[in-house]
């Protein structure tokens, strides 16, 4: 995806979006990431309410891609063995 598609997709850049989420760091804690995704959700029907449609889209792709970070990191395969 290149950063215009990204940037209409998202309203930014996935590396800006990365680096605006405080748990970017902490993948062993994929709850932190659902926990922003719900944040991201309420700013979608805050901007809803107003009417800002495209905006709200926006913040709901966000927040699926921080949901579908979550599903990836907790997918069997990517699981590190544990010994």
């Amino acid at each position: 995806m290149t950063p215009e598609q990204e940037i209409k997709m998202f309203g930014e850049t996935i590396e800006s979006m990365r680096k605006m989420n405080p748990y970017t760091d902490l993948p062993h804690l994929p709850i932190l990431n659902i926990t922003y995704a719900m944040g991201i959700l309420s700013d979608a029907q805050e901007v809803m309410e107003r009417g800002n449609v495209e905006q709200a889209r926006q913040f709901i792709n966000k927040a699926k891609y921080f949901l579908s970070e979550v599903s990836t990191s907790l997918h069997p395969a990517n699981q590190q063995e544990k010994t």
